[in-house]
């Protein structure tokens, strides 16, 4: 509530999202409704709640946490020099982390036919569009999609079905993931 007795500064409240674009819908939402209920009641709380709605904290869980650990990293002994991987980083770690995985899983007696079944007929270098190039920008999207295992189950379901509305819908999701995957 923006207005009467019970009502919460917009400078206190903390909303936080997955991503930067719900961030600043959400915070752009609230702007919105409390602009609209200020022109229609011209009451002035709502006025200083639409300027405090900057100092509000309306961010991603990635950003809210890195904010704690960067005020308070004293109390769980964290260096203050401590850093966030950047996305270029990370996919740089990843493919490192595949190719040592992968070379160990080869070396592996126990895994080698496995391997061989895995990537048979398929390429293996890196930066060819390979099937491992491909493992990064899978994982990435797997890592979007909230309920992972629900996504498994309706995939399933849908590879499995012969329906004609079905493999439409599987052709258009198909075409989506390689559209992410190529532009990855």
């Amino acid at each position: 509530m923006a207005d009467g007795d019970g009502a919460v500064r917009a400078d206190a409240m903390l909303v936080l999202t997955f991503t930067d674009a719900a961030a600043e819908e959400m915070r752009s939402r609230i702007a919105e409704t409390l602009y609209g209920r200020y022109l229609d009641t011209r009451d002035s709380r709502l006025r200083q709640q639409l300027l405090l709605l900057d100092r509000a904290y309306i961010s991603t869980i990635h950003s809210f946490c890195k904010r704690i650990l960067t005020e308070f990293f004293y109390l769980i002994d964290l260096d203050p020099a401590f850093g966030i991987l950047d996305a270029d980083e990370q996919r740089l770690l990843k493919a490192e982390l595949l190719a040592d995985t992968l070379e160990d899983a080869w070396a592996d007696e126990s895994l080698a036919k496995d391997m061989e079944s895995l990537f048979a007929g398929r390429r293996v270098q890196p930066g060819t569009g390979s099937f491992v190039d491909l493992v990064i920008p899978l994982t990435e999207f797997l890592d979007s999609i909230v309920n992972r295992a629900d996504f498994y189950i309706r995939a399933a379901a849908l590879n499995d079905h012969q329906d004609a509305a079905y493999t439409e819908l599987k052709n258009a999701q198909k075409t989506i993931l390689l559209r992410k995957l190529d532009h990855a």
